[in-house]
């Protein structure tokens, strides 16, 4: 089997905004250099590619773009190549905020999608014969869930101030940490780690790829400076780095990939040799609805939001009205894929999935080496699970906005797409 890494800088100039935070956020600093990361791997002629970004979440348009290059370059199709956000919330400027009104240089944007789709044909160029090892770890105390269910009923996001009225949160956070090695002539030039927590952790006042860039020059100094840190976010759209007790301290970036540095080293040792079985690569599209209010519904919900205490924000109608207004389609066809590397497989999903939906894909799968991965191919928002949208749930990922505007069972349709392929390929 043949694979190469390549890493891209694709760090902006200063002044742009950094996507994902409650107001506009402006960058005045590098706290670290942002990339462009990518994998490809070869057998038997069969290829297949995923590109790592440090960015918010994928651009609507930047899937057809980048591969569009790539195609242009190598001969390779878009179904082979996945493009994925690790989510820092203090990444690089692409796409558009209608709600904070941040809008990217779009002389930026142009060398940013040729820059991430050059790290995926540098990779091509610098394929060569590889072994690959896979184990899993576990990484505990890191991540937790945000969303709770309250002992009088209702349900609400964060839970530090509501914190002796919880009953229970509304998931277990996924702790495992899947690793896959990449080694050649015995050494290690490169390793896949997916873990899943909410990429928020980090300081606000510069560009960064979060705990992930930390870890990455942890890695950096321990295997070498051309070591390539592949982190891949696992669906953790109700997961984040904040303990809802009170009394624990938050953990931030530096604490977080130290730690899971920690639990990386721990198990690099027990890495068993992933089953030669040749590179597969499947891409499908499913149409899944959106949210939809006509206008007796839609005063309902706003005055609704308007007078309920535990609602009351502007920015929520702000957010919904800005949606609404936007036209959008009653539904929308959203990517899933799925990439073999032997007998490791790895779900590429869209959006910011809830961990349930993972924890699904795992227990219908017939592989043991699963790898999960949110935000790939497309930025759709939030993807909740069905039972929250109910009157008593006052979940910031149910609240009507262009990151949150899927039906219900959006989660449900994706899982199931995900479970088909899995079958097929």
């Amino acid at each position: 089997m043949k694979a190469a890494f390549y890493e891209c800088d694709v760090t902006p100039p200063l002044g742009d905004i950094m996507f994902g935070n409650a107001k506009p956020t402006y960058a005045t600093d590098v706290v670290a250099p942002l990339y462009a990361k990518a994998l490809v791997v070869e057998d038997a002629g069969e290829a297949a590619a995923i590109m790592v970004v440090d960015i918010c979440q994928i651009p609507t348009d930047m899937h057809d773009i980048v591969t569009k290059r790539i195609y242009e370059y190598t001969g390779r199709p878009a179904e082979k190549v996945c493009i994925t956000s690790n989510h820092t919330h203090e990444g690089a400027p692409a796409g558009n905020d209608p709600v904070g009104g941040g809008h990217v240089d779009p002389a930026y944007e142009d060398v940013f999608y040729r820059r991430c789709a050059d790290a995926v044909i540098l990779a091509y160029k610098r394929l060569d014969d590889v072994e690959i090892k896979y184990g899993t770890s576990y990484a505990p105390g890191i991540a937790f869930c945000r969303d709770f269910l309250l002992k009088d009923g209702r349900m609400f996001t964060h839970g530090r101030r509501k914190y002796d009225l919880i009953e229970r949160p509304i998931s277990d956070p996924d702790e495992s940490l899947p690793i896959v090695m990449f080694e050649r002539n015995g050494e290690s030039i490169g390793a896949i780690i997916n873990f899943a927590c909410h990429q928020d952790t980090a300081s606000k006042v510069g560009y960064s790829g979060d705990y992930s860039s930390v870890l990455s020059d942890i890695l950096k100094e321990k295997y070498g400076h051309n070591f390539v840190s592949f982190f891949l976010l696992g669906p953790c759209g109700d997961v984040g780095h904040v303990d809802p007790n009170p009394e624990h301290p938050i953990q931030h970036a530096p604490e977080i990939a130290r730690k899971l540095s920690e639990y990386f080293e721990n198990s690099v040792a027990d890495l068993k040799p992933v089953t030669e079985g040749g590179v597969k690569s499947v891409k499908e599209y499913v149409d899944v609805n959106r949210r939809y209010f006509d206008d007796q519904s839609l005063l309902a919900e706003v005055t609704r939001i308007a007078t309920d205490p535990n609602l009351g924000n502007v920015n929520r109608i702000k957010r919904m009205m800005t949606y609404v207004n936007s036209n959008p389609p009653a539904s929308t066809p959203l990517p899933v894929q799925c990439i073999k590397i032997g007998d490791v497989l790895i779900v590429c999903l869209p959006g910011e999935i809830y961990s349930a939906f993972g924890k699904r894909i795992k227990e219908a799968s017939p592989y043991d080496k699963v790898i999960l991965v949110e935000q790939s191919n497309y930025g759709c928002g939030y993807i909740p699970v069905k039972e929250a949208f109910v009157p008593n749930c006052y979940f910031y990922e149910t609240s009507l906005a262009p990151a949150s505007c899927f039906a219900p069972d959006a989660g449900d349709v994706l899982t199931k797409k995900a479970i088909e392929i899995i079958k097929k390929i």
